[in-house]
């Protein structure tokens, strides 16, 4: 499941097969629908499930605490003071690939809080082996983790490194997370023809 890319596959099938208002279609994570208004996509991601909450990992020498959620992928979230300043290829790595995420490893989360309801995240992803400037099922593994630890409601703003804000709704009971949406904007970079 990758929420950019369905975000940016709703906005596909809006020019090129004319989808307009709310549609639908079937992922490794279940069926997403989405709903187009202009340049922005809301999707209705599938319910997170899985939520650790303060879990104490060994990185070497260190002790860190993390947080654990899959919201359609795994993803591990790492509160710090300066978003700026995080050595995610290296820290990423090393909880991408720690034992307690194995076999499949997960994705990395470094976030910031920045106000009452709004995150800064940079993201290592599996797969990529590296920073990434956005991930959709980061962005909300982000927020609801953000909104779990903070104890408040949505929405949530999360900045992305690639410069976009983003946003993740939902509905809180606890630690349960449901009807969470993820809005952001999705636009057309170029266009060409292949020749076969």
């Amino acid at each position: 499941m990758c929420g950019n890319g369905a975000r940016c596959f709703a906005r596909f099938a809006n020019k090129v097969a004319r989808a307009e208002g709310k549609i639908s279609f079937e992922t490794p994570a279940g069926v997403i629908s989405a709903e187009l208004a202009g340049d922005l996509v809301t999707l209705q991601m599938t319910e997170p499930t899985d939520l650790r909450l303060s879990v104490p990992l060994q990185i070497g020498a260190d002790k860190k605490i993390v947080h654990f959620i899959n919201s359609g992928v795994p993803h591990v979230v790492v509160p710090v003071s300066q978003v700026g300043d995080v050595d995610v290829s290296g820290e990423g790595s090393a909880l991408r690939h720690h034992e307690a995420f194995s076999p499949k490893g997960a994705n990395v989360n470094f976030i910031q809080k920045r106000e009452a309801n709004k995150i800064a995240v940079r993201t290592y992803e599996r797969g990529v082996e590296d920073e990434t400037l956005a991930c959709g099922t980061g962005v909300v593994a982000s927020a609801l983790v953000f909104a779990a630890c903070e104890k408040i409601n949505g929405p949530v703003g999360v900045l992305v490194r690639g410069g976009d804000e983003l946003q993740v709704d939902f509905e809180r009971s606890g630690e349960q997370f449901k009807n969470v949406t993820l809005t952001g904007p999705a636009e057309f970079a170029f266009e060409g023809t292949v020749e076969v």
